[in-house]
């Protein structure tokens, strides 16, 4: 990446155009020195350095003075970053010391960055492997707040309330997928699971297909506020039709 102040030379512009195409070997320019040695370099005047393309389209820019330090921790190095000024400009102790500590810091950074992305990418394949094995499960498996919304909700649970795990996440599961008379028995027996003096009800699901269709639930209080566990078994407990006929 390469940056230059609004309203440069156009030869500027030009030399930082070059620059961000420009691949550099360890040793080779400034750049490629400053990884190389893992320190930092300050070439005060560019005419008086090793002459490269580089450094001659840089004095053509008007840029004289050089300076680069590396982003690493010991042998360890993710990239240099490179100023180039107009002017001479003599080395300076405490700015040199400056951007060491600078460019140490921006590696800590980097690496933290790196482990946090690497530990992101485990935890999302870890979760895609649990998120399989829970859709490939035979039993409806949903997550309730303490509240009776949705926070998980796997692909058969998802199929008996018609809705996708989306349209579920911070919903009302009674509300949804419990026929309205039914509710407030469901909800008192949801409450006896969340104090522990039961672990599992039954309630009704809507009618679907001219069938009448309930789930047996079994509850399990997960640690830490983590909701309630609940995993069910629908079964058809009988056809309309059927319903209407011993009427």
């Amino acid at each position: 990446a390469v940056w230059h102040a609004p309203g440069s030379r156009p030869e500027v512009g030009d030399f930082a155009e070059q620059t961000s195409e420009e691949a550099f070997a360890p040793g080779q320019g400034v750049p490629g020195r400053v990884w190389a040695f893992r320190r930092p370099s300050w070439i005060s005047d560019l005419s008086r350095d090793t002459r490269t393309t580089r450094s001659t389209n840089a004095m053509r820019a008007g840029l004289m003075t050089a300076i680069a330090f590396p982003l690493a921790i010991g042998d360890d190095c993710d990239g240099v970053i490179e100023f180039l000024t107009t002017g001479v400009n003599e080395p300076n102790g405490e700015i040199s010391a400056m951007f060491a500590t600078v460019g140490a810091q921006l590696a800590q950074y980097l690496g933290r960055r790196r482990a946090e992305q690497a530990e992101s990418r485990r935890l999302h394949a870890q979760l895609d492997r649990t998120r399989g094995f829970l859709d490939a499960a035979g039993a409806l498996i949903v997550v309730l707040d303490h509240d009776g919304r949705v926070l998980l909700a796997n692909a058969r649970a998802c199929a008996v309330a018609g809705l996708d795990e989306a349209e579920l996440i911070g919903r009302d599961w009674f509300s949804l997928a419990v026929p309205k008379a039914g509710r407030p028995a469901a909800r008192a027996a949801y409450d006896q699971v969340l104090a522990g003096d039961a672990d599992g009800f039954s309630q009704r699901l809507p009618s679907a297909e001219g069938q009448r269709r309930a789930i047996l639930w079994h509850g399990t209080v997960l640690d830490d506020d983590g909701g309630v566990l609940m995993l069910g078994h629908a079964e058809v407990v009988a056809r309309r039709a059927a319903i209407a006929a011993a009427g």
